[in-house]
């Protein structure tokens, strides 16, 4: 059965890029789903009010965020890491009848700014096994769920692009990457890179000459095209250890599920978690160290054919499981298992019973006032649109 979905995303950073991955997997699964940018809603407002107060805008866009969700009637508003939503919008969605999920797709050993707000939401997933998942249900929040990254649906149908590069990375320059490319750089291996932050650190002259483009954010659509364009795609994950390669990496990243779908080989760092979703040498190629990835990049450039078996079985094996829609399945199950659904009253109902409440001489809730300023909003916009008819 269709839901009515509502995704918010923060303004930059992976976890916008997934939630626009997840608007189209869902869109692709036969989902109406809306994209709430607090991005868009942060420029939008402080030009309009002609304010950098980021306080005051976040207020106000929480309060769109809750406006958006009743009008759309959604079903689950799903809540991507780092958006900036207050816990008590949270609630007042929850009051509305509508499900709550947050995803946090990121490193739960980064930061802890999932604690003030894990408790806030119906459902909340993290991308971490255990200890992570046992910790967090037992001493924060029973309903904690376990959802790792999956290949984005874009292009899987896409013809094979022809391969332009030899090695590439994209993403962003954590200390141990820099540390571990300067190193590669100086023993003339051939790889090129791109990410945002690059052209901040003093680069070598070697590595500096691989750098493509270390000034801006990448696209979705970009990073896809210079996967399929390279024959090889280098993934380090980033560290919080202080080694350049983390072996007890408990999480893999999305670059880990996309590389596969676009043709390329992988050759990740060698991690704890890779068991559970790819054969090392069967459909990934791994490494531990400088020297050990110096060589499987020239070993698998002599021995292509060899290369080109491994991306066909990565490639198939991403496909019969591993695909975003799996993990969105899996998501649904959790946020709305199959049940008599709750009945969604449109704005103007909710309005209505509001005015009916004021003229009994009962005090108005927050969800009231909420409710008549959403209908005000919507009566305005209906004006104006017919207006420019």
């Amino acid at each position: 059965m269709s839901k009515r979905i509502l995704i918010v995303l923060p303004r930059q950073g992976g976890s916008r890029s997934l939630g626009e991955n997840i608007h189209f997997a869902f869109t692709r699964m036969g989902h109406e789903t809306t994209l709430f940018d607090f991005g868009r809603y942060r420029d939008g407002l402080g030009r309009l009010l002609k304010t950098e107060d980021d306080n005051l805008i976040t207020d106000l866009a929480n309060q769109a965020l809750v406006v958006k969700s009743l009008e759309v009637k959604a079903d689950l508003v799903l809540v991507m890491a780092l958006s900036p939503v207050h816990p008590f919008t949270v609630q007042m969605l929850k009051n509305a009848h509508i499900r709550t999920a947050h995803y946090f797709c990121e490193d739960l050993r980064s930061a802890d700014h999932w604690k003030p707000i894990i408790q806030a939401y119906d459902d909340f997933f993290i991308i971490q096994k255990d200890p992570w998942l046992s910790d967090l249900k037992q001493n924060h929040y029973a309903r904690t769920f376990y959802l790792p990254h999956g290949a984005p649906l874009e292009n899987l149908n896409d013809p094979p692009l022809k391969k332009e590069f030899n090695a590439i990375f994209v993403g962003a320059p954590y200390q141990n990457r820099v540390l571990f490319f300067e190193r590669l750089a100086a023993l003339n291996v051939d790889f090129r890179i791109w990410g945002w932050g690059w052209d901040r650190f003093p680069l070598s002259p070697a590595l500096k000459s691989r750098l493509m483009d270390g000034t801006r954010w990448l696209s979705h659509a970009e990073i896809i095209s210079l996967y399929s364009r390279a024959k090889m795609v280098i993934n380090l994950h980033s560290t919080l250890t202080g080694k350049e390669v983390d072996e007890n990496g408990d999480f893999l990243n999305p670059r880990a599920f996309t590389v596969p779908v676009c043709r390329a080989l992988q050759i990740v760092d060698r991690r704890k978690s890779l068991a559970d979703f790819f054969v090392e040498g069967k459909d990934v190629v791994c490494f531990a160290s400088l020297e050990e990835l110096a060589g499987k990049i020239r070993y698998y450039t002599a021995h292509w054919n060899e290369a080109e078996a491994i991306i066909e079985a990565a490639y198939q094996r991403t496909l019969s499981g591993h695909l975003l829609s799996d993990r969105l399945n899996t998501l649904l199950s959790v946020t709305l298992p199959k049940q008599t659904p709750l009945p969604h009253q449109g704005i103007p109902e909710l309005a209505e019973q509001a005015r009916a409440r004021l003229k009994q001489g009962n005090p108005l809730s927050d969800d009231d006032f909420l409710h008549l300023l959403a209908e005000n909003i919507l009566i305005k916009k209906s004006t104006e649109e017919t207006a420019d008819g």
